[in-house]
């Protein structure tokens, strides 16, 4: 048989983190999100792939996910000393550390600017951001202690809205059902 027939009867479903949004034409295709955004053309590919074959997908957009305060794990795993918490929250500093580099690297969408950076994962104002001078800071700069904002725990809200017993919890209705080719698939949207 195909790769298409091998993956239909070994894969339930499969859950992306990323995006699509309706063409012109009717078909779906990937937005602007940060995942496609890296490789279009790859993104491209595995939507067109999974829709032309059938094969359910769970799609978790960037507004699905909440922001959770940065301080909320590292606060937790001091109370608790929860080996898993003090991961998670270490996990939260390299990955916002290193995507700060990236940024800076200018390997990002132009919609991450230095400005969002500050004002998503640093809780700082566009007024605070520019009176402290902050756009100047290049890709050595140590970010740990900018770290008071928000980050959204994509992996997680993917995880669970991989579960289709917890996509209720998630708000996935009716409303966030495409279908293609007669295959349901779900858009996680909004939380």
């Amino acid at each position: 048989g195909s790769s298409a027939d091998l993956v239909r009867a070994n894969v339930a479903s499969v859950t992306i983190v990323g995006g699509v949004e309706l063409d012109d034409d009717g078909s779906y295709k990937p937005d602007s999100s940060f995942n496609n955004w890296v490789d279009m053309a790859a993104a491209e590919r595995t939507y067109t792939f999974l829709f032309d074959h059938g094969i359910p997908a769970v799609i978790v957009g960037r507004d699905a996910v909440p922001a959770v305060p940065m301080q909320l794990a590292r606060s937790s795993a001091m109370r608790t000393r929860n080996a898993l918490l003090s991961y998670v929250s270490e996990a939260q500093y390299l990955g916002l550390e290193s995507l700060w580099r990236r940024l800076c690297a200018g390997k990002l969408p132009p919609r991450c600017t230095k400005q969002w950076y500050f004002k998503t994962f640093c809780g700082v104002s566009q007024r605070e951001f520019l009176t402290r001078d902050l756009a100047g800071l290049d890709e050595w700069t140590l970010m740990r202690d900018f770290l008071a904002g928000s980050y959204k725990p994509y992996g997680p809200i993917a995880l669970l809205a991989s579960l289709p017993q917890w996509l209720p919890c998630l708000g996935i209705g009716g409303e966030s059902e495409i279908v293609v080719r007669g295959v349901r698939h779900h858009l996680v949207t909004g939380v």
